[in-house]
């Protein structure tokens, strides 16, 4: 059975301090890999501020051409929790949690393997109380040409059209787009 994962707000705040994004280095993330520990949700725990539930977020872009899911606010990710069971084993930054990411984005894109992914940042909030952990795909043809079919609510944008957009996208994806420069 696949269950919702957290961490200990303690052990996060201990490892690693930042309010609402944090870009990671491939250094930064070699060095927090398996520096904190995943516990399965606890829903009391969470309430108490014990435990934040973690979730990925998965951005895609070609070129800096950003991939743009056109809901009701717009959003500049997709987002899963991420779940026990997921991967073989699951540790913090690790290569399970990589693999449960690309996941996500293989159900996007069809041609498997066809982008690079890399794990950018860490995100706090702001829709969900809990950490995010961002990775990166960046697709390696034109996203016109590697997306699945009927994939109706999509659009791209580049890196000015969001800024001037900013006011149309979710909360997640303001900060997303606010650190920009770190992506």
């Amino acid at each position: 059975m696949l269950h919702p994962l957290a961490l200990r707000t303690a052990d996060l705040e201990a490892t690693l301090s930042f309010e609402r994004f944090a870009g990671l280095p491939r250094e930064e993330v070699e060095r927090l890999e398996g520096s904190i520990e995943l516990l399965a949700l606890d829903e009391a725990a969470v309430r108490a501020g014990q435990q934040l539930p973690i979730f990925l977020l998965v951005a895609m872009h070609h070129n800096y051409r950003w991939l743009v899911h056109t809901r009701p606010l717009r959003s500049l990710h997709v987002t899963a929790p991420l779940l026990a069971g997921a991967a073989p084993q699951l540790g913090f930054l690790d290569a399970g949690m990589a693999q449960a990411a690309c996941d996500l984005v293989d159900g996007l894109v069809p041609a498997r393997r066809d982008y690079d992914l890399r794990c950018a940042g860490l995100v706090r909030g702001p829709e969900a109380a809990g950490l995010a952990v961002l990775y990166l795909a960046r697709l390696n043809r034109r996203v016109e040409d590697c997306l699945a079919p009927g994939l109706a609510q999509i659009a791209l944008a580049g890196n000015g059209d969001l800024l001037l957009e900013r006011a149309e996208f979710n909360a997640t994806s303001r900060v997303l787009i606010d650190h920009l420069a770190a992506l």
